[in-house]
């Protein structure tokens, strides 16, 4: 990956961590009873996500 394509992918996942990060805690911890859990479900999601896309949309 180059460093102009990180750098895009940095972006298009920022821009979706700002704006469905709220909303998805919100959903996380109503489904879980536990805004805790819900809000670390999330933040493993998007995390895991970035892993994915810097290794070429391959699976560990």
């Amino acid at each position: 990956m180059t460093e102009t394509q990180e750098t895009q992918l940095r972006a298009i996942l920022t821009s979706a961590h700002l704006n469905y990060e709220k909303k998805l805690n919100l959903h996380a911890c109503f489904k879980l009873s536990d805004c805790s859990l819900g809000e670390d479900l999330v933040q493993d999601t998007f995390l895991k996500t970035w892993i994915y896309l810097v290794r070429g949309g391959r699976s560990i």
